[in-house]
């Protein structure tokens, strides 16, 4: 925006101030970078007469020894990455009187060889009727032939493109897109640096740090970051009294999980709870173990986005992962959580002991003993009443879910008889004893 914007009329007479001056404040997020021109294509820059300085947020415009040919309407260009704003302000010279003056003043001017490199043949000529070139190179001592002849077809060229009204060459295309996607119109016009209106439904948009709206030269980019459902419609861009219209397609993204499931450890026989939230709610939930379905033992319930599983433990089994699996049109996810009990150790049902265990003489005796029971018990094993432990001829293997006795080159008189395994940790103590009797020995 501008704070302060240059003075809309100013009237000097050849020679008379020297020096035209134009100054225009602005602010915004980034400061904007301030270009100046002349009418409606010419852009100014730095150098000889003309000096261009932007310190902050005031920019300024300088013309020395103004002449009748600076006059006409100068613009003041604002530009950040959020869009472009310009002001105008028009310059009227007087021609002086004594023109016979003036003429005199400027060739011995001219004679000076510094000041002959300032002049601008294409700045000097600009507001000139070209039946008139002749009378001003002499005027002005111009010699530069080839570089008068480069200005002349300078300034037709400029004259045809200001002739040809603004038009757009290359289409908006239609996009199509998810949700929460970043997408982008672009189209080309016929000339660099115009600006362009851009319309949805029939609206005039309003840009910010969402939408925004670029120009490169003759490229003009409207670009939506984190596209909504409400982005869907129709969009034009307008060049005077061109369009392109292309239309926005904007899919439902997959539901995601906002919330995941995480691991429970639960002491067995109390409720454990697993709970996940959605970013949607219009997405059909699953519970997997095995397939989970509402009973005594599962309990499932949600709001449409927050979704709660609930189980009733009663049996180690109950341990592992659980999954809740969301779906909707766009795709599916899931996400598991572990659950593990706190239980006083106990043996395992489906490993049952046997009464009584067989090795041959001078072989390995193995014994083996799956358990349930957390947190891991600590395992002791004994032979009698002597505890066992892990030598050159005994191993003890322990593992979270059994332990593995064993005892190497047994003997009928030093290995046979009762062996006593014990399992304790802060829930609860049990022990079991196992029977072995050795048969043969080595020939």
């Amino acid at each position: 925006m501008f704070t302060k914007k240059p003075s809309e009329h100013i009237e000097d007479t050849e020679g008379k101030l020297g020096t035209a001056t134009f100054i225009a404040k602005v602010g915004g997020d980034p400061i904007p970078n301030v270009k100046w021109m002349k009418g409606k294509w010419r852009q100014l820059t730095h150098g000889g007469r003309i000096s261009i300085e932007q310190k902050g947020q005031e920019a300024k415009l300088e013309i020395k020894e103004v002449t009748k040919s600076d006059s006409g309407q100068y613009r003041c260009v604002a530009s950040n990455k959020h869009g472009e704003i310009e002001c105008s302000a028009e310059m009227h010279v007087d021609e002086k009187k004594e023109a016979a003056q003036v003429e005199g003043d400027l060739r011995t001017k001219l004679k000076n060889p510094q000041e002959e490199k300032d002049i601008d043949i294409v700045e000097l000529l600009r507001n000139v009727d070209p039946k008139e070139y002749e009378k001003y190179a002499r005027m002005y001592g111009i010699t530069d032939y080839r570089g008068l002849l480069q200005a002349i077809e300078q300034l037709k060229k400029e004259k045809a493109e200001e002739k040809e009204s603004l038009r757009i060459l290359v289409p908006l295309e239609d996009v199509d897109t998810q949700e929460k996607n970043t997408i982008s119109f672009s189209c080309k016009v016929n000339r660099p640096n115009a600006t362009l209106k851009w319309m949805k439904a029939g609206q005039e948009i309003t840009f910010n740090k969402r939408v925004v709206y670029r120009v490169d030269k003759d490229k003009h980019t409207l670009t939506i970051k984190d596209c909504s459902l409400a982005d869907e419609g129709e969009y034009t861009a307008m060049a005077g009294d061109s369009k392109s219209t292309a239309e926005l397609i904007i899919s439902e993204a997959p539901t995601d999980f906002s919330a995941q499931l995480k691991d429970q450890t639960i002491v067995e026989f109390e409720d454990a709870e697993f709970t996940c939230k959605l970013t949607k709610e219009k997405a059909e939930v699953k519970w997997f173990g095995k397939e989970l379905i509402q009973s005594r033992k599962y309990k499932m319930s949600s709001d449409g986005r927050n979704h709660s599983l609930s189980i009733l433990t009663d049996e180690q089994e109950d341990e592992g992962m659980y999954t809740c699996r969301a779906i909707n049109e766009a795709g599916e996810i899931e996400t598991s959580g572990k659950l593990r009990l706190q239980a006083a150790p106990h043996f395992h049902p489906g490993f049952p002991l046997k009464e009584k265990y067989f090795a041959g003489a001078g072989t390995s005796l193995r014994l083996h003993v799956v358990y349930i029971g957390r947190p891991i018990p600590q395992i002791m094993w004994f032979y009698g009443k002597k505890p066992l432990n892990s030598s050159e001829n005994v191993i003890i293997e322990n593992t979270e879910s059994y332990t593995h006795l064993v005892v190497r080159n047994v003997q009928r008189k030093t290995n046979a008889g009762r062996y006593k395994v014990q399992l304790s940790n802060s829930f609860g103590t049990i022990d079991t004893v196992l029977r072995v009797e050795i048969q043969g020995k080595i020939i």
